[in-house]
């Protein structure tokens, strides 16, 4: 019997997780399908505003960032730009001091030859530079082009005979040569100062929309980011409701423990006997006493005679006391003895009732 019992309820039991177990899948999957469309609003939403706000938004490449990082190169390039200038200050002495030529046997071969081989050297490193992709904006390449011309207008000076006399010194021509490099040193690092400048002009004018614009991509983050995380608190969900149902259709799930064996019963549900025969028994003696007192209020005797006067609004002269016969007093202690034994034949009964009961559990146990 228990077997069958539990066998029907499994059944009913699989049967009805089953059939809710798809009702949630279905509900849970219209869920998912609106949060993943509010999802991919947010994340359109964000992406149109990092496009319209690029360089503005915060992070590795905010406009904080890359104006601290312009500032300090600008920093870099001011020290670096007071290093060259010192540096062709210094050159330019040097050549004050230098005389541009010497006395010797002829002039032309060897001056000429060092202005045009240094000239002739510094265009083939230019046109590798440009064979690697550097442009004309590029620091080397603008000190060569600098130094070239500066070669160029050195060779353009040069004698184009020979004789005797003086001839140029080589060290004046080194120096020169020097100061060409260092001159477009100069004109290279003044040129990305002036740059600098004005990127850092430009970014500190657009640096005061920066809070709002962080702020409003902040807020467009949040609202993706709850967006997701419901979207992904649900399909977990969804995957655990689905396995549980799964679980519960193969059975692998149901377990039965009986954990009272079931006993017949000793004792009745409904009444308590043995409460109910004592109940029977008190309210026997309190109707008794009940009755006896509704009697003696109802009998037209008076006990004393002040009750008498009070009754008849008469006076009493007097009073006879009762005088108790050999009879009378055989009358009563009869009677006496009949209510004893009345009022013992009703506890015993009852007693007899108690124990009748008692042993009927006994017997059934």
């Amino acid at each position: 019997m228990i077997e069958s019992t539990i066998a029907v309820f499994q059944d009913e039991r699989i049967r009805g997780g089953a059939e809710s177990t798809q009702q949630g899948i279905r509900f849970l999957d219209r869920q998912i399908a609106e949060t993943e469309t509010k999802m991919r609003q947010a994340e359109t939403v964000r992406a149109q505003f990092e496009g319209r706000n690029f360089g503005l938004l915060p992070g590795s490449g905010s406009a904080s960032s890359r104006l601290s990082a312009a500032r300090a190169e600008l920093s870099q390039v001011e020290t670096q730009l007071v290093s060259a200038q010192s540096a062709l200050s210094a050159i330019n002495a040097q050549i004050g001091a230098t005389p541009p030529t010497v006395a010797g046997p002829g002039i032309g071969a060897t001056g000429a030859s060092i202005a045009r081989q240094q000239l002739g050297s510094a265009q083939a490193e230019l046109a590798s530079m440009r064979a690697r992709g550097l442009t004309a904006v590029h620091p080397d390449v603008m000190a060569l082009e600098a130094q070239i011309s500066a070669l160029r207008a050195q060779v353009a000076r040069e004698p184009n005979g020979a004789g005797g006399g003086a001839q140029q010194n080589p060290a004046y021509a080194s120096l020169l040569a020097i100061r060409a490099e260092r001159q477009g040193q100069v004109t290279a690092l003044q040129s990305r100062r002036a740059q600098l400048s004005g990127e850092i002009s430009s970014m500190t004018a657009g640096q005061s929309r920066e809070p709002a614009i962080a702020a409003e991509y902040e807020r467009l983050n949040r609202e993706f980011n709850v967006q997701k995380d419901l979207y992904d608190r649900l399909v977990a969900r969804r995957e655990r409701l689905r396995l549980e149902g799964e679980e519960i259709t193969s059975g692998e799930s149901f377990s039965v423990r009986i954990l009272d064996t079931p006993t017949r019963p000793t004792t009745p549900s409904e009444p308590n006997r043995p409460l109910l025969l004592l109940g029977v028994l008190f309210a026997g003696l309190a109707g008794g006493v009940g009755t006896a007192l509704a009697l003696s209020q109802l009998q037209t005797t008076y006990p004393t005679a002040a009750r008498l006067a009070k009754a008849s609004g008469l006076p009493v002269i007097g009073s006879v006391t009762e005088i108790l016969t050999d009879e009378l007093r055989a009358a009563r202690s009869a009677k006496l003895r009949r209510f004893a034994m009345a009022g013992g034949g009703l506890v015993g009964l009852c007693s007899l009732l108690l124990a009748v009961e008692f042993i009927r559990r006994g017997m059934v146990g």
